[in-house]
């Protein structure tokens, strides 16, 4: 189970680690959970499984397997998701997981929660500051935040959260968002490039999307980003509230060191295997005219 030591690395400083007893985890389904463990995480919320194939009903747990370039034993559940609408609240989750050789692990999750909309909170709709909290607790002082929950008129606001961590588990924090990125340090302003969009391109969709919108398989590209912004793991959450109720809490949790490491182990096998696919087809496949 994947526990992670915050250390908070300023710029120009360092503040006194923080202890994250918490995993990095969904629903107590932590980031490299099996499918198992996340089977089992899910019903626990009150979801059951998908009966009917290529549906996904509201309230179901539904998987998405796939076989990567139709070769014989790439066959993998890619990923798990879900929805439904309950008394004042529609909610939505997926988690992602590593293809073989490796074991079907999480490395990337994400949840969807809407109370009413940004006009009208739902009865069920908590207290922003009770959720932004719960959020502080379980991740730590954020590495950037953009926006605030403080005005609690009509107008409402939202705050963007990011915690990058490195491959020991500590983090580092930017900037204030007050400082123009242009006045960023360069080593600063490199890393959130390279993590903004590695991000970007290993997102994790809503899990009311249907299957079939999953991040690249075999595609290395935002793993290497990742790399190059030292930033193994991401989480963001994003919270919006008016008259200090939540109408909407998003977080996405991507562990960029256990997909890269993962997909190493994956490009190796799919080489193999098509090749091996390849050498029959050229012998019995034979050109005809």
């Amino acid at each position: 189970m994947l526990r992670v030591l915050l250390a908070i690395t300023l710029v120009g400083g360092v503040v006194p680690a923080l202890a994250a007893d918490a995993p990095l985890a969904i629903w107590n389904i932590p980031m490299g959970a099996t499918l198992e463990q996340t089977i089992a995480g899910v019903r626990v919320k009150g979801y059951a499984p998908q009966l009917r194939p290529k549906y996904c009903d509201e309230g179901k747990y539904c998987e998405q397997r796939i076989t990567i370039e139709n070769l014989p034993g790439t066959d993998y559940p890619s990923e798990m998701y879900g929805w439904r609408q309950q008394a004042g609240k529609k909610e939505s989750f997926r988690f992602y997981f590593t293809a073989p050789p490796n074991e079907a692990r999480t490395w990337s999750a994400g949840i969807d929660q809407k109370y009413g909309d940004w006009y009208a909170p739902s009865d069920a709709a908590p207290l922003a500051q009770d959720v932004l909290a719960e959020v502080r607790s379980r991740f730590g002082p954020a590495s950037f935040e953009k926006g605030d929950l403080r005005d609690t008129s009509n107008r409402g606001s939202s705050l963007e959260m990011w915690w990058m961590l490195d491959d020991k588990g500590n983090g580092f924090r930017y900037p204030d968002q007050s400082v123009s990125a242009s006045r960023w340090p360069q080593n600063i302003r490199d890393s959130w490039a390279s993590c903004s969009v590695a991000f970007s391109k290993a997102q994790v969709p809503d899990g009311a999307f249907f299957a079939g919108y999953r991040p690249p398989t075999l595609s290395s590209e935002p793993f290497l980003l990742a790399r190059k912004g030292n930033c193994a793991t991401i989480i963001q959450a994003t919270l919006g509230q008016t008259r200090g109720k939540l109408y909407s809490l998003s977080i996405r949790i991507i562990d960029f060191k256990a997909g890269h490491d993962a997909l190493v182990y994956t490009i190796k096998l799919v080489q193999q295997k098509r090749a091996a696919s390849d050498d029959a087809r050229s012998r019995n496949n034979r050109p005809d005219f």
